[in-house]
Parts: C-alpha cells; sequence; structure tokens
C-alpha cells in the first residue's frame, strides 16, 4: 500500500516544484510555452 502513497507524494513534489520555477527561475514561463511535456512525453 506504500506504492500509491509514494506516487501521491511525488506528484505534490513535482507541483510544488513546477510553481517555485515559475516563480523564481527567470525565463521558465517561456521555456514551458515551447516544451509542452517537460516529464513524460504526451503526458505530462
Amino acid at each position: 500500500m506504500q506504492h500509491p502513497i509514494s506516487a501521491i507524494g511525488l506528484i505534490l513534489r513535482l507541483l510544488d516544484k513546477e510553481k517555485h520555477l515559475h516563480r523564481d527561475l527567470p525565463g521558465y514561463e517561456d521555456y514551458c510555452r515551447k516544451v509542452r511535456y517537460r516529464l513524460f512525453p504526451g503526458l505530462w
């Protein structure tokens, strides 16, 4: 039962990291407009 909990934790961490990058990394929003999928092609 630990795997679903780990996956949820990983997803929450990734979403938090995305917010941090949008806020603090100059040029990241432009990068996101150019690169639609940054983690898994066709998914995320």
